[in-house]
C-alpha cells in the first residue's frame, strides 16, 4: 500500500482498518490450534472454559470489525459444535 497515494480520508480508513486487523488478529491468536475449524468444520466440542474463551474471541473480534455474532453464550456455543459435527458425520 501507498498511503501518500490517498487522500486525507482514505489515510484514515486505512489507519483505521489497520488497526482493526491488528485487534481481530490479537483476538484470533487466543484460540487454542484444537479448537481451530478445518475445511470449514470443528475438530471436538469446546469444555465450558473454552466456550467462555471463544465467547470472548468472537466478541473482541465482533467489536474490532463492527459486526455482529452469534454464539456469544458458552451453552449456546457448545450446543452449535454438537450441532456442527452431527451434521459432519
Amino acid at each position: 500500500m501507498a498511503p501518500h497515494l490517498l487522500d486525507a480520508a482514505g489515510r484514515l480508513d486505512f489507519g483505521l482498518a489497520k488497526e482493526r486487523a491488528r485487534r481481530r488478529g490479537a483476538a484470533e491468536k487466543d484460540i487454542p490450534e484444537h479448537l481451530l475449524f478445518t475445511d470449514g468444520w470443528p475438530r471436538c466440542v469446546p469444555t465450558r472454559a473454552e466456550a467462555l474463551l471463544l465467547c470472548d474471541v468472537r466478541q473482541r473480534v465482533a467489536s474490532a470489525v463492527g459486526i455482529a455474532v452469534d454464539y456469544t453464550d458458552p451453552e449456546q456455543l457448545v450446543q452449535r459444535y454438537e450441532d456442527l459435527l452431527a451434521a459432519a458425520s
